[in-house]
Protein backbone atom coordinates (compact mmCIF):
# COMPACT_ATOMS: atom_id res chain seq x y z
CA UNK A 1 0.00 0.00 0.00
CA UNK A 2 1.16 2.99 -1.21
CA UNK A 3 2.71 5.68 2.25
CA UNK A 4 0.60 8.38 1.29
CA UNK A 5 -2.34 6.56 1.40
CA UNK A 6 -1.76 4.88 4.44
CA UNK A 7 -0.76 8.57 6.47
CA UNK A 8 -3.33 10.23 4.41
CA UNK A 9 -5.99 7.38 6.01
CA UNK A 10 -4.98 8.36 9.33
CA UNK A 11 -5.08 12.23 9.60
CA UNK A 12 -8.54 11.76 7.66
CA UNK A 13 -9.80 9.62 10.67
CA UNK A 14 -7.99 12.00 12.85
CA UNK A 15 -9.97 14.76 11.96
CA UNK A 16 -13.18 13.61 11.38
CA UNK A 17 -13.26 12.27 15.08
CA UNK A 18 -12.18 15.76 16.22
CA UNK A 19 -13.69 17.95 13.87
CA UNK A 20 -12.12 20.40 11.47
CA UNK A 21 -10.15 24.09 11.27
CA UNK A 22 -13.03 26.95 11.24
CA UNK A 23 -10.87 29.67 10.46
CA UNK A 24 -11.75 31.12 6.95
CA UNK A 25 -10.48 34.08 4.71
CA UNK A 26 -11.85 35.43 1.83
CA UNK A 27 -10.14 34.36 -1.94
CA UNK A 28 -7.39 36.79 -2.31
CA UNK A 29 -5.08 37.25 -5.69
CA UNK A 30 -1.98 38.77 -2.97
CA UNK A 31 -2.58 36.42 -0.23
CA UNK A 32 -4.45 33.02 1.43
CA UNK A 33 -4.70 31.19 4.44
CA UNK A 34 -1.99 29.20 5.29
CA UNK A 35 -3.21 25.13 4.26
CA UNK A 36 -5.91 26.35 2.24
CA UNK A 37 -4.85 24.54 -1.46
CA UNK A 38 -7.79 24.92 -2.87
CA UNK A 39 -8.27 28.50 -1.83
CA UNK A 40 -11.95 28.47 -1.06
CA UNK A 41 -11.08 29.90 2.13
CA UNK A 42 -10.95 27.33 4.37
CA UNK A 43 -8.79 24.56 5.80
CA UNK A 44 -10.39 21.54 5.42
CA UNK A 45 -9.79 17.70 4.45
CA UNK A 46 -10.58 18.68 0.81
CA UNK A 47 -7.42 20.45 1.28
CA UNK A 48 -5.36 17.16 2.70
CA UNK A 49 -6.79 15.32 -0.23
CA UNK A 50 -5.50 17.52 -3.06
CA UNK A 51 -2.25 17.21 -1.01
CA UNK A 52 -1.82 13.57 -0.69
CA UNK A 53 -3.12 13.53 -4.48
CA UNK A 54 0.01 15.49 -5.64
CA UNK A 55 2.17 13.53 -3.22
CA UNK A 56 0.62 10.46 -4.74
CA UNK A 57 1.28 11.12 -8.10
CA UNK A 58 -2.92 11.25 -9.36
CA UNK A 59 -2.20 15.29 -9.60
CA UNK A 60 0.28 17.34 -10.91
CA UNK A 61 0.37 21.61 -10.59
CA UNK A 62 2.56 23.75 -12.98
CA UNK A 63 0.66 26.74 -11.56
CA UNK A 64 2.95 28.94 -9.05
CA UNK A 65 0.15 30.09 -6.56
CA UNK A 66 -0.58 26.87 -6.50
CA UNK A 67 2.67 25.40 -5.77
CA UNK A 68 3.10 27.64 -2.90
CA UNK A 69 -0.25 26.85 -1.29
CA UNK A 70 0.98 23.40 -1.56
CA UNK A 71 4.48 24.26 0.34
CA UNK A 72 2.57 24.17 3.66
CA UNK A 73 5.67 25.20 5.75
CA UNK A 74 6.86 27.46 3.31
CA UNK A 75 10.25 25.47 2.98
CA UNK A 76 10.75 25.32 -0.42
CA UNK A 77 9.91 21.32 -0.67
CA UNK A 78 6.40 19.59 -1.01
CA UNK A 79 6.53 16.84 1.43
CA UNK A 80 5.32 15.08 3.81
CA UNK A 81 6.10 17.55 6.58
CA UNK A 82 3.70 19.59 4.42
CA UNK A 83 1.41 16.82 4.85
CA UNK A 84 1.94 16.36 8.79
CA UNK A 85 1.46 20.57 9.02
CA UNK A 86 -1.95 20.69 7.46
CA UNK A 87 -2.74 17.50 9.71
CA UNK A 88 -2.21 19.57 12.27
CA UNK A 89 -3.80 23.04 10.89
CA UNK A 90 -7.11 20.62 10.61
CA UNK A 91 -6.97 19.15 14.03
CA UNK A 92 -6.92 22.35 15.60
CA UNK A 93 -3.40 22.61 17.12
CA UNK A 94 -1.99 24.95 14.73
CA UNK A 95 -3.92 28.04 13.93
CA UNK A 96 -3.39 28.91 10.08
CA UNK A 97 -1.62 32.71 9.25
CA UNK A 98 -2.18 34.96 6.67
CA UNK A 99 0.60 34.05 3.99
CA UNK A 100 1.77 36.48 0.90
CA UNK A 101 2.29 35.08 -2.35
CA UNK A 102 5.63 35.61 -3.60
CA UNK A 103 6.45 37.54 -6.74
CA UNK A 104 9.24 34.96 -8.01
CA UNK A 105 10.89 31.58 -8.03
CA UNK A 106 7.58 30.11 -6.84
CA UNK A 107 6.77 27.23 -9.85
CA UNK A 108 7.61 23.48 -10.33
CA UNK A 109 8.20 22.18 -13.45
CA UNK A 110 5.45 20.99 -15.67
CA UNK A 111 4.62 17.41 -16.38
CA UNK A 112 4.99 15.51 -20.15
CA UNK A 113 4.15 12.61 -21.77
CA UNK A 114 6.93 10.17 -20.94
CA UNK A 115 7.28 6.45 -22.50
CA UNK A 116 9.06 3.95 -19.61
CA UNK A 117 10.55 0.62 -20.60
CA UNK A 118 10.43 -2.72 -18.46
CA UNK A 119 12.87 -5.12 -18.23
CA UNK A 120 13.55 -8.11 -16.68
CA UNK A 121 15.95 -7.73 -14.14
CA UNK A 122 17.58 -10.95 -14.36
CA UNK A 123 18.09 -11.46 -17.95
CA UNK A 124 17.57 -8.40 -19.23
CA UNK A 125 14.95 -8.77 -21.33
CA UNK A 126 12.62 -6.18 -22.77
CA UNK A 127 8.68 -7.07 -21.39
CA UNK A 128 6.75 -5.82 -23.57
CA UNK A 129 6.71 -2.59 -25.70
CA UNK A 130 7.35 1.16 -23.97
CA UNK A 131 4.91 2.19 -21.69
CA UNK A 132 3.29 6.22 -22.03
CA UNK A 133 2.68 8.02 -18.44
CA UNK A 134 0.53 10.98 -20.16
CA UNK A 135 0.81 14.32 -17.37
CA UNK A 136 -1.69 13.47 -14.76
CA UNK A 137 -4.38 16.13 -14.45
CA UNK A 138 -3.52 19.54 -12.54
CA UNK A 139 -5.08 21.14 -9.19
CA UNK A 140 -7.43 23.37 -10.72
CA UNK A 141 -6.15 26.47 -10.94
CA UNK A 142 27.01 6.67 -16.63
CA UNK A 143 29.12 9.70 -15.98
CA UNK A 144 32.22 10.14 -12.93
CA UNK A 145 31.44 11.38 -9.60
CA UNK A 146 33.41 14.00 -7.66
CA UNK A 147 34.76 15.40 -4.62
CA UNK A 148 34.32 18.80 -4.62
CA UNK A 149 37.60 19.93 -2.57
CA UNK A 150 38.37 18.02 0.03
CA UNK A 151 36.54 14.79 0.86
CA UNK A 152 34.34 15.29 3.82
CA UNK A 153 32.28 12.13 3.24
CA UNK A 154 32.01 9.41 6.36
CA UNK A 155 31.24 6.32 6.97
CA UNK A 156 27.63 5.85 7.45
CA UNK A 157 25.56 2.72 8.00
CA UNK A 158 22.56 4.21 9.23
CA UNK A 159 20.35 4.52 6.69
CA UNK A 160 18.34 1.20 6.34
CA UNK A 161 16.27 2.70 3.50
CA UNK A 162 19.46 3.06 1.28
CA UNK A 163 20.74 -0.02 -0.60
CA UNK A 164 23.98 -1.53 -2.75
CA UNK A 165 22.61 -2.27 -6.50
CA UNK A 166 24.73 -4.50 -8.74
CA UNK A 167 24.64 -6.38 -11.36
CA UNK A 168 26.35 -7.49 -15.02
CA UNK A 169 27.32 -4.03 -15.84
CA UNK A 170 28.78 -2.97 -11.96
CA UNK A 171 27.78 -1.95 -8.72
CA UNK A 172 25.33 1.56 -8.02
CA UNK A 173 23.09 2.65 -4.72
CA UNK A 174 19.31 2.95 -4.29
CA UNK A 175 16.70 4.16 -1.92
CA UNK A 176 13.39 2.43 -0.94
CA UNK A 177 10.12 4.48 -2.00
CA UNK A 178 7.28 2.05 -1.65
CA UNK A 179 6.78 -1.43 -0.24
CA UNK A 180 8.56 -3.27 -2.87
CA UNK A 181 9.95 -0.25 -4.92
CA UNK A 182 13.34 0.84 -5.23
CA UNK A 183 14.32 4.16 -7.04
CA UNK A 184 18.29 4.76 -8.56
CA UNK A 185 19.42 6.19 -11.84
CA UNK A 186 18.83 4.56 -14.92
CA UNK A 187 22.81 4.26 -16.04
CA UNK A 188 22.99 2.12 -12.61
CA UNK A 189 20.35 -0.79 -14.55
CA UNK A 190 19.58 -0.28 -17.99
CA UNK A 191 21.19 -2.99 -20.14
CA UNK A 192 21.91 -4.56 -17.09
CA UNK A 193 21.49 -8.67 -16.04
CA UNK A 194 21.08 -10.32 -12.95
CA UNK A 195 20.40 -7.09 -10.69
CA UNK A 196 20.16 -7.75 -7.18
CA UNK A 197 19.90 -5.31 -4.12
CA UNK A 198 21.61 -5.65 -0.68
CA UNK A 199 20.23 -4.43 2.67
CA UNK A 200 23.04 -3.83 5.84
CA UNK A 201 22.88 -3.60 9.07
CA UNK A 202 23.58 -0.60 11.33
CA UNK A 203 26.51 -2.49 12.51
CA UNK A 204 27.55 -2.02 8.34
CA UNK A 205 27.09 -5.84 8.13
CA UNK A 206 25.51 -7.32 4.92
CA UNK A 207 21.84 -8.01 6.26
CA UNK A 208 20.70 -9.91 3.31
CA UNK A 209 21.19 -9.83 -0.68
CA UNK A 210 18.03 -10.64 -3.00
CA UNK A 211 17.23 -10.42 -6.72
CA UNK A 212 15.15 -7.84 -8.42
CA UNK A 213 12.20 -8.92 -10.60
CA UNK A 214 11.84 -6.14 -13.11
CA UNK A 215 13.20 -2.81 -13.68
CA UNK A 216 11.47 0.55 -15.42
CA UNK A 217 13.65 2.92 -17.65
CA UNK A 218 12.34 6.08 -19.14
CA UNK A 219 12.42 5.81 -23.14
CA UNK A 220 14.26 9.73 -23.49
CA UNK A 221 16.72 7.91 -21.24
CA UNK A 222 16.90 4.76 -23.99
CA UNK A 223 17.21 6.80 -26.76
CA UNK A 224 19.88 9.26 -25.42
CA UNK A 225 20.95 8.59 -22.12
CA UNK A 226 20.00 11.77 -21.33
CA UNK A 227 20.56 13.53 -17.76
CA UNK A 228 17.77 14.75 -17.60
CA UNK A 229 15.84 11.12 -17.56
CA UNK A 230 18.24 9.57 -15.59
CA UNK A 231 16.05 7.63 -13.27
CA UNK A 232 14.76 4.39 -12.83
CA UNK A 233 12.57 2.15 -10.67
CA UNK A 234 13.46 -1.35 -9.57
CA UNK A 235 10.57 -3.37 -8.50
CA UNK A 236 11.24 -5.98 -6.01
CA UNK A 237 9.18 -9.47 -4.75
CA UNK A 238 10.22 -8.33 -0.75
CA UNK A 239 8.39 -6.30 1.51
CA UNK A 240 10.51 -3.61 2.46
CA UNK A 241 8.34 -1.79 4.34
CA UNK A 242 10.33 -1.87 7.52
CA UNK A 243 13.13 -0.52 5.96
CA UNK A 244 11.85 2.49 4.45
CA UNK A 245 13.15 5.62 6.18
CA UNK A 246 13.12 8.39 3.26
CA UNK A 247 9.93 10.30 1.98
CA UNK A 248 10.14 12.17 -1.59
CA UNK A 249 9.48 15.84 -1.31
CA UNK A 250 9.10 18.17 -4.90
CA UNK A 251 11.17 21.16 -4.63
CA UNK A 252 9.84 24.63 -5.50
CA UNK A 253 12.16 26.95 -7.63
CA UNK A 254 12.13 28.95 -4.46
CA UNK A 255 14.86 26.57 -3.39
CA UNK A 256 17.30 28.63 -5.94
CA UNK A 257 17.20 31.39 -3.43
CA UNK A 258 16.39 29.62 -0.05
CA UNK A 259 19.95 29.23 1.61
CA UNK A 260 18.40 28.71 4.83
CA UNK A 261 15.79 27.10 6.23
CA UNK A 262 13.65 27.19 9.48
CA UNK A 263 12.30 23.84 8.67
CA UNK A 264 15.99 22.02 7.32
CA UNK A 265 19.46 21.81 8.91
CA UNK A 266 21.48 24.09 7.40
CA UNK A 267 25.48 23.32 6.69
CA UNK A 268 27.73 26.05 7.05
CA UNK A 269 24.86 28.50 7.09
CA UNK A 270 23.45 26.88 4.45
CA UNK A 271 20.41 24.72 3.53
CA UNK A 272 22.02 20.94 3.75
CA UNK A 273 22.33 18.76 1.04
CA UNK A 274 23.10 15.06 2.04
CA UNK A 275 23.90 11.95 -0.30
CA UNK A 276 24.31 8.46 1.33
CA UNK A 277 25.74 5.71 -1.16
CA UNK A 278 27.47 2.49 -1.08
CA UNK A 279 31.12 1.99 -2.36
CA UNK A 280 31.44 -1.85 -2.54
CA UNK A 281 30.13 -2.53 0.95
CA UNK A 282 31.11 0.43 3.02
CA UNK A 283 28.45 3.67 3.00
CA UNK A 284 28.85 6.64 3.10
CA UNK A 285 26.95 10.09 3.90
CA UNK A 286 28.41 13.18 2.33
CA UNK A 287 27.02 17.04 3.32
CA UNK A 288 26.85 19.88 1.19
CA UNK A 289 25.03 22.87 0.12
CA UNK A 290 22.80 23.65 -3.22
CA UNK A 291 25.86 24.57 -6.07
CA UNK A 292 26.37 26.53 -9.45
CA UNK A 293 22.31 27.09 -10.78
CA UNK A 294 20.93 25.18 -8.15
CA UNK A 295 18.31 24.09 -9.42
CA UNK A 296 16.81 23.76 -13.00
CA UNK A 297 13.98 22.21 -14.67
CA UNK A 298 15.21 18.63 -14.19
CA UNK A 299 18.14 18.63 -12.52
CA UNK A 300 19.29 19.63 -8.71
CA UNK A 301 22.85 20.36 -8.19
CA UNK A 302 25.17 20.52 -5.20
CA UNK A 303 28.90 20.74 -3.72
CA UNK A 304 28.15 17.36 -1.84
CA UNK A 305 31.04 14.66 -1.71
CA UNK A 306 30.40 11.71 -4.00
CA UNK A 307 32.56 9.14 -5.51
CA UNK A 308 31.70 6.19 -7.97
CA UNK A 309 29.12 3.65 -6.39
CA UNK A 310 27.21 6.15 -5.22
CA UNK A 311 24.96 6.70 -8.73
CA UNK A 312 21.12 6.58 -7.81
CA UNK A 313 21.57 7.40 -4.55
CA UNK A 314 19.17 10.21 -2.38
CA UNK A 315 20.01 13.70 -2.60
CA UNK A 316 17.91 14.87 0.67
CA UNK A 317 17.87 17.09 3.19
CA UNK A 318 16.89 16.58 6.78
CA UNK A 319 15.19 18.22 9.68
CA UNK A 320 16.19 18.31 12.84
CA UNK A 321 13.66 15.55 14.32
CA UNK A 322 15.77 13.30 11.25
CA UNK A 323 12.82 13.41 9.02
CA UNK A 324 14.63 13.04 5.57
CA UNK A 325 13.06 14.28 2.26
CA UNK A 326 14.72 12.96 -1.23
CA UNK A 327 14.77 15.96 -3.75
CA UNK A 328 16.76 14.32 -6.13
CA UNK A 329 18.57 10.71 -7.46
CA UNK A 330 22.10 11.15 -7.70
CA UNK A 331 23.84 10.70 -11.02
CA UNK A 332 27.46 12.22 -10.87
CA UNK A 333 29.52 15.13 -12.32
CA UNK A 334 28.65 17.94 -13.58
CA UNK A 335 29.97 20.82 -15.95
CA UNK A 336 33.81 20.87 -15.14
CA UNK A 337 33.80 18.75 -12.30
CA UNK A 338 32.79 21.85 -9.85
CA UNK A 339 29.98 20.69 -8.89
CA UNK A 340 27.64 17.22 -8.63
CA UNK A 341 23.95 16.34 -10.05
CA UNK A 342 21.05 14.40 -9.95
CA UNK A 343 17.45 13.97 -11.28
CA UNK A 344 15.27 16.66 -9.64
CA UNK A 345 12.62 15.18 -8.34
CA UNK A 346 9.39 16.56 -9.91
CA UNK A 347 5.97 15.61 -10.41
CA UNK A 348 6.78 13.19 -13.21
CA UNK A 349 8.80 11.03 -11.21
CA UNK A 350 5.97 11.04 -8.45
CA UNK A 351 3.62 10.09 -10.86
CA UNK A 352 6.08 7.33 -12.26
CA UNK A 353 6.14 5.77 -8.95
CA UNK A 354 3.23 6.18 -7.07
CA UNK A 355 0.69 6.20 -10.17
CA UNK A 356 2.00 4.31 -12.00
CA UNK A 357 -0.27 0.89 -13.43
CA UNK A 358 2.55 -0.64 -15.08
CA UNK A 359 4.10 -1.34 -11.86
Amino acid sequence: MNIFKKITAGIVAGAMSVGMASTTVSANSTNYLRGDIDGDGTVALTDLAYLANFLSGNKGSADNHMSQRLDVDMSGIIDILDQNMLSQIILGSITPNTIYYESTNNGIPAQNTLYYQKFDAQTGGQIGSAYPLSPVSTIPNYAPKGIIGTDDRYIDYSNSGVVRITSSIGQGSGFIVDDNLILTAAHVVYGATNVSYTLFNANGTPKATYSAASYHVPSNYISGSDVDYDYALIVVNQDLSDYRVINLGVSRDKLKNNITSSVYLNYASKLGIYVTGYVSNTGYTGIGNLANNYLTNTLVQYNTDTVPGESGSPVYVKTSSGDMIAIGVHRGVGVANSYNQGKRIDTDVIHFIYNNPNI
